[in-house]
């Protein structure tokens, strides 16, 4: 996913944001970069579209870095390598460190990537 670093344009983030906001997920997001740190969300979000992929017990809510971090390890292995949204694991650390931004650019990439991703965001 080499175009991470690039600017993301803000209607680009609000799309992703309004997407968001069009599913009923376990917790409401508030601050997404918090919010989607433990991979839960995602997970609850590509099994709606991909359930016999995606199985939540393997997804607990996570506190510290290194459970975040290994919840998106398991997501990344189970999950998206099969969709070929393969993450690199400087990217799966920053979103275990809810740096800014970073879900964000993976939701746009899996978009761009992904047929059935961007069909997601024209429901």
């Amino acid at each position: 996913m080499a175009s991470l670093t690039s600017p993301v344009p803000i209607t680009e983030i609000e799309s992703v944001l309004a997407w968001v906001d069009g599913y009923k997920l376990s917790r409401p997001t508030k601050k997404i970069n918090r919010d989607f740190s433990d991979a839960v969300l995602l997970a609850e979000i590509l099994s709606v579209h991909y359930p016999k992929l995606v199985e939540m017990h393997n997804y607990p809510p996570r506190n510290s870095h290194s459970l975040k971090l290994n919840n998106w390890l398991t997501l990344n292995r189970k999950v998206l390598k099969r969709l070929k949204l393969n993450l690199c694991s400087s990217t799966m650390e920053q979103l275990a460190h809810n740096a800014p931004g970073v879900i964000e650019r993976v939701l746009i990439m899996g978009k761009i990537e992904d047929p059935l991703f961007s069909a997601w965001f024209s429901e």
